[in-house]
């Protein structure tokens, strides 16, 4: 841009860049030595250059949390064997409640009694693990190990799926020469026949 002193009329002509960063601006004429302000117009050309600015960085995205670890086979054999301990002596104290109250009533011991016993226990075990599946994926064993049951998207298992996978999935888990417990061992995602059938996978919570 040209710059001309009003007090000799000398010009000269300037990068906006080199004016002084002030307003107003004033500038000092180097052949009179005189100083003069300069004029309105003249300004928003250096307040343009004044003003620029480097682009805003992008916005921060959240990175995505990371996936949660599968149960591995060692950790929740342990797990297995501890439940399987609780749920035995859940069954040990109902039986023992039941032959006390045939041996106090007027009930005989035989087969029968003998055959309801048996399915009460039964009973308690599949009651033990279904409940604690269902209510929040957790049996008192898994809670120890840092283990869950979700479902396949992650979500709750709830009562139904609970259901399928602690009946029919470990039924069949273990009628196949517990075949379908070994799949736990060899499969990458670490999931047993029974976590197939019922749509379910163990993670570590």
């Amino acid at each position: 841009m040209e710059l001309r002193c009003p007090h000799c009329g000398f010009s000269s002509d300037v990068e906006p860049a080199e004016l002084p960063q002030t307003s107003p601006l004033q500038v000092h004429c180097p052949r009179c030595r005189n100083s003069f302000i300069l004029p309105a117009a003249a300004e928003p050309a250096t307040a343009t250059v004044a003003s620029a600015s480097p682009p805003p960085p992008p916005p921060l995205v959240a990175a995505a949390p990371p996936a949660p670890l599968p149960g591995g086979f060692w950790r929740r054999l342990l797990a297995a064997l501890l439940d399987g301990l609780l749920s035995s002596v859940a069954q040990f104290a109902l039986v023992a409640a039941l032959r006390l109250v045939i041996e106090l009533g007027t009930l005989h011991s035989n087969g029968g009694t003998e055959l309801l016993l048996m399915l009460g226990g039964t009973l308690v075990s599949l009651a033990y693990y279904v409940f604690f599946t269902g209510y929040n994926g957790q049996t008192p064993g898994k809670m120890v190990l840092g283990l869950q049951v979700v479902a396949d998207d992650g979500g709750p298992v709830g009562y139904g799926r609970a259901f399928w996978r602690e009946t029919l999935g470990k039924f069949l888990s273990s009628i196949l020469l517990l075949v379908g417990y070994l799949m736990v061992a060899i499969r990458a995602d670490k999931r047993g026949l029974h976590d197939l059938i019922a749509g379910t996978r163990v993670i570590r919570c």
